[in-house]
């Protein structure tokens, strides 16, 4: 008896093993087994170095923050984070393109320099 518990991911078997002592039936056990059943895509994520790359590329050209609009026109731009330096250090870029400095909450300073060294307009930059 195999039964697949739905929205969990999980295979119940139920097996009948007979078991012998020195040639004769002694008895009968039920063996019960929950295997976890894994779809490809999670197996290709864990072993596959060259599909997490692929994945990471799709997720970071879907996002529509304003982080990742920066991160896409930067290398757009053929720019690393080191060539803001020294106005803006490449922790801080990476900091903005991460989310974890919010646009309404950087000075205007920055938005100049990150304008400057993009070649476009500060508002411009959340539209890439």
């Amino acid at each position: 008896m195999i039964s697949n518990i739905r929205g969990h991911g999980i295979v119940v078997a139920k097996f009948d093993v007979v078991v012998h002592h020195r040639g004769h039936l002694s008895y009968t056990v039920a063996v019960w087994a929950a295997l976890w059943v894994t779809a490809p895509e999670a197996l290709l994520y864990e072993y596959d170095p060259a599909y997490r790359r692929r994945m990471a590329k799709a997720r970071r050209a879907s996002e529509q923050s304003f982080g990742a609009a920066l991160r896409r026109l930067r290398k757009q731009r053929g720019l690393r984070r080191e060539d803001f330096a020294p106005a803006l250090s490449p922790k801080t870029i990476a900091r903005i393109e991460r989310g974890e400095v919010l646009p309404e909450h950087m000075h205007g300073s920055t938005w100049e320099i990150l304008a400057e060294k993009l070649r476009v307009r500060p508002e411009e930059i959340a539209t890439f």
